[in-house]
């Protein structure tokens, strides 16, 4: 059995969206200490139904029953055959929380260390993504107010790309982030740049698949900056 539900987007963390929605919809979860919800990709996998000992379509029927207004995340509730819940975020909702991700990074929880320096491959892997912009404005591919805005990011479907949405969602899951955080990002950033093509054929057939791609590096030198800035007290370098 199969339900979609919507839940109410209250902060970045999913994880944290996922365990305020089940204390607000079933009485029973007031009395756990912690409500166990693991990650793989864009599916979290939820415990509930075991720790309360509780018949897994009940907690179902639990979950049909709430009505969320405002700004949402929807996912696909299935009951697994070994008993467990998996919400499987959907396309839309990863795209709403992309888009949000920016407003949310000075809140986020960084490990400051101004003693330590800033790895060489983050300002790398950050020249490098405001480089392939310059070169797009250059060429004309995007205009000079080219920036990041309200993004349709379902059509980056490659394993690259996905791999690089799901460095995002671990990086604001860590109770800490620091340096080793970003050092994934910067590492998924540029596993794109070198499996997902934006010139030649790929921008004269799929011009906005082109772009698209192009927002990505704008998306991650905005994350591997804000995030630097956070935890060295530092810029990153635009230009090596």
């Amino acid at each position: 059995m199969n339900v979609p539900i919507k839940i109410v987007f209250s902060s970045c963390s999913i994880i944290a969206n996922l365990t305020e929605y089940f204390n607000s919809c079933i009485p029973d979860v007031a009395k756990l200490k912690r409500i166990s919800i693991s990650r793989v990709g864009g599916i979290y996998r939820c415990y509930l139904p075991r720790q309360l000992q509780k018949n897994e379509q009940e907690i179902l029927a639990y979950l049909q029953q709430q009505s969320k207004c405002g700004d949402f995340l929807q996912f696909e509730v299935v009951l697994s055959s070994s008993g467990y819940l998996d919400f499987c975020l959907y396309n839309s909702s990863l795209t709403f929380w992309l888009n949000k991700l920016p407003t949310y990074l000075p809140h986020l929880v960084y490990h400051y260390s101004v003693q330590e320096e800033i790895d060489f491959f983050l300002h790398y892997v950050h020249a490098r993504c405001h480089a392939l912009v310059r070169l797009a404005k250059q060429e004309r591919f995007v205009e000079d107010n080219f920036y990041l805005t309200e993004v349709d990011w379902c059509e980056l479907d490659s394993t690259w790309e996905r791999r690089f949405f799901w460095q995002l969602l671990e990086m604001t899951e860590s109770s800490t982030i620091g340096q080793k955080n970003l050092l994934k990002i910067a590492q998924a950033t540029l596993d794109v740049e070198r499996h997902c093509r934006i010139w030649g054929d790929i921008y004269k057939i799929n011009s906005l698949l082109a772009q698209k791609r192009l927002l990505l590096f704008v998306l991650a030198s905005c994350i591997l900056n804000e995030s630097a800035k956070k935890i060295f007290q530092q810029e990153l370098l635009t230009i090596l």
